[in-house]
């Protein structure tokens, strides 16, 4: 008796793989199906066809079966499917036999699994645009799961997660440009929570702030239309640098209390102000040591 592939190869696993006649796979176009993905309507790529119709289906697809109908649900692989079943019309047109697809099988799974698997073999090989990953994020969402669940499944982070979702909020012009590269996710989420009208405003404001700029001043120009598009309360205002002359006051005014008036600064906080101007710490005071640094003279050398 001949040994299997898996004691051949040394595979450590091994799994049964079905195969299809491409028609007699059913690509949801419902909606409101979990399954429903917006790139069923993609055009098939005759580059991949004729591939297929010289090599057959090499990447085995997901399916599930359908319960209610008995039919069988494709989870992942709707262009190759597609495909496929344009190579065996022009194979049969031929003469020529006819390819079957390669499938592994998803049994029992939940619609949430379901869906987070049809997510994750998609985003983590090409990652939709972002209006329809958003609107993905959002059914799975519908589906009971949580920010943390839906990041898992996109490949994403939770903060890229609600960035995303916000766009769903925006106005047509903000998710225009957002899609278009011109903003980011992020600063689509602060307008989302201005007014459709605001919204728009905003981004006509973004164009006419960067006509005629590239690079560097166009961002800038950008940042500052952007920096004002935030709801009252939205975003705190970055705290004020100190200047030279700021922190060696300060240093001069700490150095000048006594030990019992000290005890509202952390440990090492003089040490801190002293290294921030490039000074060394004032050593303990002897009778044999001068003091090293004398904050008033900082201030007038630092300044």
């Amino acid at each position: 008796m001949g040994r299997s592939s898996k004691e051949v190869y040394g595979a450590d696993g091994s799994t049964n793989l079905l195969s299809f006649a491409p028609e007699k796979l059913k690509i949801v176009t419902d909606k409101d199906h979990p399954l429903y993905d917006e790139r069923h309507a993609l055009p098939v790529d005759d580059a991949t066809v004729r591939n297929m119709m010289a090599f057959g289906v090499l990447e085995p697809i997901i399916v599930t079966l359908d319960t209610e109908t008995g039919g069988v649900l494709v989870v992942d692989g709707r262009q190759r499917v597609k495909n496929a079943a344009e190579a065996n019309r022009r194979l049969h047109a031929e003469g020529r036999p006819t390819i079957l697809v390669p499938a592994t099988t998803r049994k029992g799974d939940n619609a949430a699994t379901l869906f987070g698997v049809m997510v994750a073999t998609n985003e983590l090989r090409q990652a939709d645009p972002p209006l329809i990953r958003a609107a993905k994020m959002q059914r799975l969402k519908n589906l009971g799961q949580d920010d943390d669940a839906v990041a898992l499944a996109f490949g994403v982070n939770k903060l890229t997660v609600q960035n995303t979702l916000a766009l769903l909020d925006c106005s047509k012009p903000v998710q225009r440009a957002v899609e278009s590269g011109f903003i980011a996710l992020a600063d689509a989420r602060y307008l989302s929570r201005l007014t459709p009208a605001q919204q728009t405003a905003k981004v006509e404001e973004i164009v006419k702030a960067t006509v005629g700029k590239e690079g560097h001043a166009r961002a800038k120009a950008k940042r500052a239309v952007l920096a004002t598009a935030a709801a009252p309360g939205d975003r705190t205002p970055a705290p004020k640098m100190k200047g030279r002359k700021e922190i060696a006051a300060r240093l001069k005014e700490y150095r000048g209390l006594e030990a019992a008036d000290r005890n509202g600064f952390s440990a090492g906080w003089e040490d801190a102000l002293a290294w921030v101007l490039g000074a060394p710490a004032e050593p303990e005071k002897d009778t044999k040591t001068a003091d090293l640094f004398d904050a008033s003279k900082a201030e007038e050398t630092l300044a």
